[in-house]
């Protein structure tokens, strides 16, 4: 018989047993599972290979479901995922759940607006544009497979240099961030209006405390997916005064600061470059 076939311990050949012994339906339609622990560990692994939308999904089926949904093992391994290959990962408070982690890392990555913190903590790769010219892209070592320069935005608004030589001294270089106007502004930094674009900009400069670290800054900097003219900026002049930055955000929520002249990036700019498929 097909009963014989499948065998006694086949799960078919037991849920036709207990129909004929019973006169009904199995108490489970595929298969009985009694070992609880066991299922919650087949369930774990299924989890780990869903999207985390998915996984939020699964939860609303029951509570118990629910429960699985928001182990920390899986919300481990979800991080673990999302932070591959990402530049910059912020954690406000590091013994929150990992579940609460994953969203705010998710909506950090998704920020389009660059702290004073942030800029003057990052090293910037540089470079000029070929557009300027052999004479400048002669001085350049990334145009000869060598490590570009390196610089930093320094607390108390100057420019450093980190690596690479620099034909003229930029230590004496400013910088300031320039965030758009809007009707009501309150802070606690000196403000000053722009005198160009008719007034539009407020210039915000990074105060420097008695240690010689920057005190907290609200976001300054609006950032955009790709340069848009007359959003948020930073200016920097030194003998003169050189092309605005517009920074941005890309995908491996990395920065960076560009003009139509130079660019900076807080990450590899061979990377960049080859992430947005395109070249100097």
């Amino acid at each position: 018989s097909a009963r014989e076939e499948k065998g006694p311990t086949h799960p078919l050949g037991r849920m036709e047993k207990e129909q004929e012994e019973g006169g009904g339906e199995p108490d489970h339609p595929i298969i009985r599972i009694r070992d609880l622990e066991a299922l919650t560990h087949i369930l774990h692994q299924v989890l780990k290979f869903l999207h985390a939308n998915e996984v939020c999904t699964f939860g609303r089926v029951s509570k118990k479901w629910c429960e699985v949904g928001s182990s920390p093992l899986i919300w481990k391994q979800m991080c673990k995922r999302l932070f591959e290959g990402k530049k910059h990962v912020r954690i406000t408070d590091e013994r929150k759940y990992f579940k609460h982690t994953y969203v705010e890392a998710l909506n950090d990555g998704r920020r389009e607006n660059i702290t004073a913190e942030e800029l003057v903590q990052y090293h910037w790769e540089f470079s000029y544009k070929k557009c300027l010219g052999s004479d400048f892209t002669a001085m350049e070592p990334f145009f000869k497979s060598q490590a570009p320069r390196l610089r930093r935005f320094n607390c108390n608004g100057c420019l450093e240099s980190l690596r690479g030589y620099e034909p003229l001294d930029i230590s004496h270089w400013r910088w300031c961030l320039q965030k758009k106007k809007k009707k009501t502004m309150t802070t606690k930094t000196l403000i000053e209006e722009s005198d160009d674009d008719d007034g539009k900009f407020f210039s915000i400069f990074p105060p420097v405390s008695s240690h010689g670290t920057t005190t907290s800054l609200s976001p300054a900097v609006s950032a955009a997916r790709s340069l848009r003219v007359g959003g948020d900026r930073i200016v920097y002049w030194g003998h003169m005064k050189f092309p605005i930055l517009n920074v941005k955000r890309v995908d491996n929520w990395g920065w960076v600061l560009e003009s139509s002249a130079v660019v900076f990036c807080s990450f590899s700019l061979k990377e960049y470059l080859e992430l947005s498929k395109r070249s100097l």
